[in-house]
This record gives C-alpha cells, sequence and structure tokens, in this order.
C-alpha cells in the first residue's frame, strides 16, 4: 500500500479562510517522512 501526504488547503468549499493557513501549518507541524511524498494541490491563497 501506498501512503501520501495531500496538502489541499480548501477554504472555497469549507467557506473559511482559516482552513488555508490550518492546512498549511499542519505540513510544518508533522515531521516529514521520505516513504509519504508529499502532493501538493495548488489553490489560490484567500485575498
Amino acid at each position: 500500500m501506498k501512503t501520501i501526504r495531500l496538502l489541499y488547503p480548501d477554504y472555497v468549499s469549507g467557506g473559511l479562510e482559516t482552513y488555508y493557513f490550518g492546512a498549511h501549518l499542519l505540513s510544518h507541524i508533522l515531521p516529514p517522512n521520505e516513504r509519504q511524498p508529499l502532493v501538493t494541490v495548488n489553490i489560490a491563497p484567500p485575498d
């Protein structure tokens, strides 16, 4: 089984701009794992 880390800062459907910040914050808090590649979905930051 292959596991990935998905960085998906979806604030648009959630309706809260803090979701964008929270997704990026968690990606920095969790220690990196060489067996789990980070896959990022590029979503424009809230304005």
